[in-house]
């Protein structure tokens, strides 16, 4: 995923900008902030963002200067300029350093929504993120030739276009109708830790999979947002759109066996509707699809959600009076009532269903966000983009852990940014720091159960600490196993299996591979060349 950072020494401005961001719809890792030129470099030697949106005009050091720097130091940077009027004097420095576009202050959202789809494309055309099954020459010529690129980047965004995705480009001529299919993997098992290689893998191989089922039918995409999501479209040339859509359901339901059965996966599809024009509001329509997940009972191998079976039934569960409520207990900092409106709003009956639950979720969120403003608290960097931007859900196996997090998020802001004095960021990270030193022997430790932890988003917390300490929480962990691992196999009889258990390895291979990868010898040579020394 990609990352932003926010620079402007004006906090409201800067604090405007990056909540339009958030708001962009873009599935960002994280977006950051940096009040001065020299706060900013320090931020981009330790974690360099893919984009940059600055001020032109700050003190001590400018936007001009400050790009100039951060591109000797990140090359591969999309930097966009933000100033109060037009100054053209600026204006040749700024194509000289790869500026994409600039925005003029008050930001309308609207601005900063094309202002980043521009500059998350230019990122994605330098990294060449959109992996896809390529099937004929012409795609690859009009892909090689950029012409594709802001069509496909739209869509998978689902930012709305006049204009239909070119199906016939992606298909032949004989395939006459299609559907967008949004497919997402997750453990079988719900206390099942999987890593992001291990999804990457499963994604690898239900691509592999799709590729060989549906040949020239189907379009397989790897999402970057999200390594447990993948995107396809197929495609019928069946005569009239009822056969294309029988064949189409039929290929998502072997799709859906083949994949869970291979990859060992819980396997959930959110199908679209079935139609002779793609356009984006179809990914929104997968999306919808697959959000409905959260309203029915969790089956163990997942299931296949069709939008059409589903929109004549949506039931709405969000009222006017609802909200009002919930913004009348935050301003009040009642958090007992706060929490009874969140846990009324999402109380509905399983199998009820919701088709706009993403849309829910982000008012109340953006609701909470705006009221923490006005009460001089910025939290958009800290909850995470992810809150306001719609991809919130994604994260979510049941509606029950959907309901426990916004729960945290409201508890956490009413006791700590509403009413009480927000934590300053190097405190809440030296918590982390301690917590991670206490418990690293937990095999479910990792960044993402931090996250949960301290209720801060996983982008904010990963740059955070390793601004702070100088290292990732990944390495920070596996530096702790291995340190205590040592100790173990120096000072102890134990056996290699006891040994990597109590470091917090499931896995007694993985735990060989780790050691040996970080001492360069294996634990029981490691055992005896110490014990001849």
């Amino acid at each position: 995923m990609q990352k932003v950072l926010v620079v402007d020494d004006e906090k409201l401005a800067r604090t405007d900008v990056l909540y339009k961001a958030a708001r962009s719809g873009f599935q960002f890792e994280w977006i950051m902030e940096a009040e001065s030129g020299e706060d900013a470099l320090e931020m981009i030697r330790d974690d360099p963002p893919d984009i940059l949106l600055t001020d032109i005009k700050m003190e001590q050091m400018d936007g001009i200067e400050l790009i100039r720097h951060a591109k000797e130091l990140y090359p591969d940077l999309v930097p966009v300029i933000i100033c109060g009027y037009p100054d053209f004097r600026y204006a040749q420095q700024a194509i000289s350093l790869g500026v994409v576009d600039y925005l003029l202050k008050p930001v309308r959202q609207e601005q900063v929504t094309a202002v980043l789809n521009k500059a998350s494309l230019a990122v994605l055309r330098q990294k060449n993120q959109i992996a896809m099954t390529v099937h004929n020459d012409m795609l690859r010529q009009k892909l090689d030739r950029s012409e594709m690129w802001e069509q496909l980047h739209a869509f998978f965004n689902g930012t709305s276009t006049p204009d239909p995705l070119e199906t016939a480009v992606l298909f032949p001529p004989e395939f006459r109708y299609f559907q967008v299919c949004l497919i997402r993997l997750s453990a079988q098992d719900d206390s099942e830790m999987l890593r992001r290689e291990d999804y990457r893998l499963m994604r690898f191989g239900a691509r592999n999979i799709m590729e060989e089922v549906g040949g020239e039918a189907l379009f397989s995409f790897d999402t970057y947002a999200d390594s447990r999501q993948l995107i396809a479209i197929t495609a019928s040339s069946r005569g009239t759109q009822e056969e294309a859509e029988r064949e189409l359901l039929e290929l998502a339901g072997k799709l859906h066996r083949l994949i869970g059965r291979s990859v060992g996966a819980r396997l959930h599809m959110g199908l679209s509707a079935v139609t002779d024009k793609l356009y984006s509001m179809h990914m929104q329509q997968a999306r919808q699809a697959m959000d409905l997940r959260l309203c029915f009972v969790e089956q163990p191998l997942g299931q296949i959600f069709y939008y059409e079976d589903y929109v004549g039934r949506h039931v709405e569960i969000l009222e006017d009076s609802d909200l009002q409520l919930f913004q009348t207990f935050l301003q009040k900092g009642d958090l007992q009532n706060a929490l009874d409106t969140v846990q009324h709003v999402f109380n509905f009956p399983v199998g009820t269903v919701v088709m706009n639950l993403r849309a829910i979720c982000t008012e109340l969120l953006c609701l909470l966000v705006r009221i923490c403003l006005r009460k001089g608290v910025e939290i958009v960097p800290i909850v995470g983009t992810e809150s306001i931007n719609g991809k919130y859900l994604d994260q979510f196996e049941t509606r029950e852990q959907l309901v426990d997090k916004t729960c945290d998020l409201v508890r956490t802001a009413v006791l700590k940014w509403i009413t009480g004095e927000m934590e300053d960021t190097g405190s809440i990270i030296q918590k982390v720091d301690a917590y991670i030193r206490e418990h690293f022997t937990d095999s479910t430790l990792c960044t993402r159960s931090l996250s949960n932890q301290f209720c801060i988003s996983l982008g904010y917390l990963s740059a955070s600490y390793k601004k702070a300490y100088g290292i990732t929480i990944s390495k920070q962990i596996l530096s702790l196993r291995m340190q205590y691992a040592e100790k173990l196999i120096m000072q102890t009889h134990m056996p290699l299996h006891v040994i990597a258990e109590n470091c917090g390895f499931n896995n007694l291979s993985y735990f060989m591979r780790v050691f040996k990868s970080y001492f360069n010898t294996t634990p029981s040579q490691y055992r005896e060349q110490k014990s001849q020394t």
